[in-house]
């Protein structure tokens, strides 16, 4: 899948998030989970017959470090590029508000470190107002928010240097639902394992057409 077509379908994603009531889905929009988010963005990839699989285990063992042991690690949302393909070629994480910085640097490694197979890898990030209380404070969320993935994606960087580990070529998309004004931003990078310098992208987010 391409990155353009993946940020058009959370695009509409979005809208439905915010705009719509399905029939029998009461989506509580004054909350915006994660969960709910996904299971909308499950529906758009049905409606266009896309494969997707819900907390899928990773192909590489991870170090658990709250629990100290090493083991698969479990991926959002993943999409397969046919029914009878065994591995997923892109994986999406979900995050909203203010995530800690350590929990972004984990999925960036599960989204690094996956064989070649992975094409591409996105973190769909939700932001709302009510959780902020006045735009001013949204305004530094938002900015607080780029910043942490930056700084997060330059630290994975590093430690893979440092380990001269050998990473695979897949780009990179980060999605921004901001359920308060409506808005949808998104930037990309065009091969997330090689890019250790973060673009100009980071800073001046675009909004999603």
């Amino acid at each position: 899948m391409e990155v353009d077509v993946l940020r058009q379908l959370l695009l509409v994603a979005s809208r439905r998030s915010v705009l719509r009531q399905y029939r029998y889905h009461k989506l509580d929009k004054e909350r915006m989970s994660e969960a709910e988010i996904r299971h909308v963005t499950t529906k758009v990839l049905e409606e266009n017959r896309i494969y997707y699989g819900i907390e899928i285990p990773t192909r590489e063992d991870y170090v658990h470090e709250d629990k100290h042991v090493t083991r698969k690690a479990l991926v959002d949302l993943v999409i397969y590029e046919k029914r009878e393909s065994e591995h997923p070629s892109v994986f999406i994480e979900f995050k909203r508000g203010q995530p800690e910085i350590e929990k972004i640097k984990k999925d960036f490694n599960k989204m690094m470190r996956e064989p070649s197979s992975l094409e591409g890898a996105c973190f769909f990030h939700i932001l709302h107002k009510l959780d902020y209380g006045s735009d001013n404070r949204l305004s530094r969320a938002r900015s607080n928010t780029l910043k942490k993935y930056s700084d997060a994606l330059k630290d994975v960087h590093h430690t893979h240097r440092f380990n001269n580990q050998v990473l695979s070529n897949r780009w990179f998309l980060l999605f921004v639902l901001d359920g308060s004004n409506r808005q949808y931003n998104s930037c990309t990078i065009g091969n997330m394992c090689l890019a250790f310098d973060c673009p100009e992208d980071w800073k001046d987010i675009r909004a999603a057409r």
